[in-house]
């Protein structure tokens, strides 16, 4: 990209245009210290995430102790996933996802759905917990709320990726259907069952 080419229609871009966020802007910092930028710019997501998380907790209205386990146990899982942990943009999305929830149990059901919206347009994953976000907010707020939600994910989801979509429409399509249809990562959950 930096080199002029257009992704997904120059080259194959294996990861949905949300990625974009993350990938770009370590490049102010200029090739030679893109790589050191960019991992510093995912410990600060995954510390974001920390914080996002020990919050969600005391929404929940965990107890302290059940907090700091919480918070620990993510705070020393790049350890156990070593350096891929801050080699790959996966926290990003997770940052998104997280938020998302948060925001959800905060009573923010429509910048919850938009958060969740820009997790989908960054990595796939996130589009699991749209059912379950729904049936939260109509539990909530009732079924006018809900349409009012997923119109707005769906609001964010084609503002993020159509611009993108309509210079390369095939190669946003293979890189979303990359996310969904590739086999387990060594680093998942259902990886490390498998190990086990």
């Amino acid at each position: 990209m930096f080199a002029g080419q257009v992704p997904y229609r120059d080259f194959f871009m294996e990861y949905p245009p949300g990625a974009l966020a993350v990938f770009l802007p370590p490049e102010i910092f200029g090739n030679a210290h893109y790589n050191a930028a960019f991992k510093t710019l995912m410990a600060l997501c995954g510390a974001a995430t920390i914080v996002l998380v020990a919050l969600v907790l005391a929404e929940l209205g965990a107890s302290q102790r059940r907090i700091w386990v919480g918070v620990g146990l993510l705070a020393v899982s790049p350890v156990a996933l070593g350096p891929i942990s801050l080699n790959t943009y996966d926290a990003w999305p997770a940052l998104l996802t997280v938020l998302a929830l948060w925001l959800l149990l905060r009573g923010s059901e429509l910048p919850a759905f938009a958060v969740l919206g820009l997790a989908v347009s960054a990595k796939v994953y996130p589009l699991v917990l749209v059912p379950l976000a729904a049936w939260f907010v109509w539990r909530q707020a009732g079924m006018r709320r809900v349409v009012a939600a997923l119109g707005v994910l769906i609001l964010v989801v084609v503002a993020a990726v159509a611009p993108i979509a309509a210079y390369a429409p095939h190669g946003v399509y293979e890189s979303f259907h990359a996310q969904a249809t590739r086999g387990l990562q060594i680093e998942s959950l259902g990886a490390s069952v498998l190990l086990v």
